[in-house]
């Protein structure tokens, strides 16, 4: 008699590996699929370019920080790319299994770490505080804007103070984290708690009680979240790799890849369009029409 593995002997319990698998196949059949889609491919970038990001950073922190916080700088710089690159591979896995909330909670940190750097790489002398996060030093460097002037002009702008070092995405980072804070982080409104109660259904398990697939609201601001970290994390390279002449081939082929995946208007670009139709076609799915992708 052959012996049940641990695996499927849990499965019988919550049916947790089997909803895993009915949901992701619902999703990538609903509305959603294109959003989905995105995520993978900015997860593709990441995966393939973020490490050289990462590395070609440390190198320029040899330039870029004064010797007395230099290799504080450079540990809190790979910490942090490191811990947006683990981020961004943990969205698609918690999105392709419903667990939108807790994707919402891995970008919310992943904003707040490249929040950080770019604070430091705009002020070295940032690097000094950033051992000791719960210091009143920590808060007005990183988080609260004590200068009344400057406050008013970022509140003007709908900036937190957070996203004020970004290069691309202040704005957006801003009202997605405000958004993820108040829908997830603090509670968000009653009905998450009411959904959260709910008995086992067709795509929930005994774990988790799964989104509808097709909620389209949720995934496309996922998709929005991944694609501003990828898009900072260039853009902080690309910015001090010019300053101080350190660009790796690798840094500036990504770069160039990234841009060329971004579009100015809400319609994708022809190379996201071939991009979603590669990973419409790894995953065995039938590939439409360029126009109807969006």
């Amino acid at each position: 008699m052959p012996v049940k593995l641990p695996s499927d002997a849990l499965d019988d319990l919550t049916k947790t590996f089997a909803r895993d698998r009915d949901y992701c196949d619902a999703l990538m059949s609903s509305s959603n699929r294109d959003s989905v889609a995105k995520i993978l491919v900015y997860y593709k970038w990441a995966r393939h370019y973020l490490p050289h990001i990462q590395t070609g950073l440390v190198s320029i922190a040899e330039k870029r920080f004064p010797e007395s916080c230099r290799e504080n700088a450079k540990a809190w710089t790979a910490f942090l790319t490191g811990g947006v690159l683990k981020d961004i591979c943990l969205i698609p896995y918690l999105v392709l299994r419903g667990v939108f909330s807790e994707a919402g909670f891995v970008i919310r940190r992943s904003l707040e770490h490249v929040g950080v750097l770019t604070h430091v790489w705009e002020d070295p002398s940032k690097a000094e505080i950033l051992n000791d996060a719960d210091s009143p030093k920590f808060q007005t460097a990183f988080i609260r804007e004590v200068d009344k002037s400057k406050c008013d002009a970022l509140k003007a702008r709908g900036i937190g103070k957070r996203f004020a070092a970004y290069s691309n995405f202040a704005k957006p980072a801003s009202d997605l984290y405000r958004f993820l804070s108040s829908a997830d982080v603090h509670g968000g409104i009653p009905l998450h708690v009411v959904r959260s109660l709910a008995g086992e259904d067709a795509i929930s398990c005994g774990f988790v009680d799964r989104r509808d697939p097709g909620e389209k609201h949720t995934v496309t601001l996922l998709t929005s979240g991944v694609e501003i970290l990828c898009v900072e994390m260039s853009a902080l390279h690309g910015k001090y790799g010019k300053r101080y002449d350190i660009t790796p081939p690798m840094v500036g082929e990504g770069g160039r890849y990234l841009a060329g995946l971004l579009s100015p208007t809400n319609e994708p670009s022809p190379n996201m369009v071939r991009e979603i139709e590669a990973v419409f076609q790894d995953l065995g799915l039938s590939v439409t029409d360029a126009s109807t992708i969006h």
